[in-house]
């Protein structure tokens, strides 16, 4: 094992772990609410990063950005709504779905940096690896035996493209977004 291996190993985990975690925060929003409220709120993330990194001192607001980050959660609450009854008295949207999205957006707004972290200490590829790797052991643990596996053999190529196309090339491009243009751009980026 190269040097650092339990470094890499500890990496590995935290990154499962944190991946885990915005995966269960997300699906567990769907009992209350719709995917395209989902992804409306969950894609606050950038927001979120950028808020984090001014509070870290990495990053500076201006009057500009500030303006930018205003309207982007104002724009978010016009078109999800806020959660509760609405005022005609129809029901609104499920503060818990609400809720459970916007602890996803959040947990991932902190995992962005964690990630920059690790594709310091070794190379975007590793990182995607890594990453990976301890995503898949922490859900194989957690499903125990309640995998499903696709019935019947032609979906096995839908997924092998879906894997390969949507998380391993984009998961790696975000990795290397990350060492090249920091946390924050590359949140709003992808």
């Amino acid at each position: 094992l190269p040097p650092g291996a339990g470094a890499l190993a500890r990496g590995a985990f935290g990154a499962g772990v944190g991946q885990m975690a915005v995966a269960g925060l997300s699906l567990s929003a769907l009992r209350w609410i719709p995917v395209g409220t989902l992804g409306f709120l969950f894609y606050t993330f950038p927001a979120w990063v950028t808020l984090f990194a001014a509070a870290r001192g990495s990053e500076r607001l201006d009057g500009r950005k500030l303006a930018a980050l205003a309207l982007s959660f104002a724009g978010i609450v016009c078109t999800v709504g806020l959660p509760g009854t609405a005022p005609t008295g129809a029901p609104g949207v499920p503060w818990q779905g609400v809720a459970l999205a916007l602890a996803a957006a959040v947990a991932y707004a902190f995992y962005i940096p964690y990630l920059g972290g690790l594709t310091a200490r070794t190379s975007p590829t590793a990182a995607s690896f890594l990453v990976s790797l301890g995503a898949a052991v922490g859900f194989a643990v957690t499903a125990g035996g309640d995998l499903a596996t696709p019935k019947p053999a032609a979906f096995w190529g839908m997924v092998v493209v879906l894997a390969v196309v949507s998380t391993v090339l984009a998961f790696l491009a975000f990795m290397r977004g990350l060492g090249r243009l920091g946390p924050v751009r590359t949140a709003i980026v992808s």
